[in-house]
């Protein structure tokens, strides 16, 4: 079995709060991880991740992970609570894709071996 990791390069890597992955912990890890998919977006906020995910990719390529991709989160929608109460508004897949290719390369990556993570909403 050849197994990976999700990581979410908003959460798990947080220069503010001085949380950090541990890169060399994870490679040794018992269970042999050997790829990483790092996701660089969500919706069309690609902004918010990109700090952490240069980080991660970094931190992949340190340890040697044989791969290190990453990954957008597709949102079908969204609480917009601008009146008060809910109102869901689809978002836009061009604005989506643009959001992830725009923090992708921001990230150092080569834009070309990508995956998008599409759950359904119901």
């Amino acid at each position: 079995m050849i197994r990976g990791l999700d990581i979410n390069a908003f959460y798990q890597e947080q220069a503010q709060y001085n949380r950090f992955i541990d890169w060399p912990a994870l490679k040794s890890d018992p269970l042999n991880f050997r790829f990483i998919w790092i996701k660089v977006s969500e919706g069309t906020d690609g902004e918010s991740y990109v700090e952490g995910a240069a980080r991660c990719r970094a931190g992949a390529q340190s340890v040697k992970f044989e791969a290190a991709f990453p990954y957008h989160y597709y949102l079908y929608q969204y609480a917009d609570w601008t009146n008060g109460s809910a109102v869901w508004r689809v978002i836009s897949p061009i604005d989506q894709a643009t959001a992830f290719v725009v923090a992708s390369i921001a990230a150092g990556f080569d834009g070309i071996r990508t995956m998008t993570d599409l759950e359904d909403p119901l």
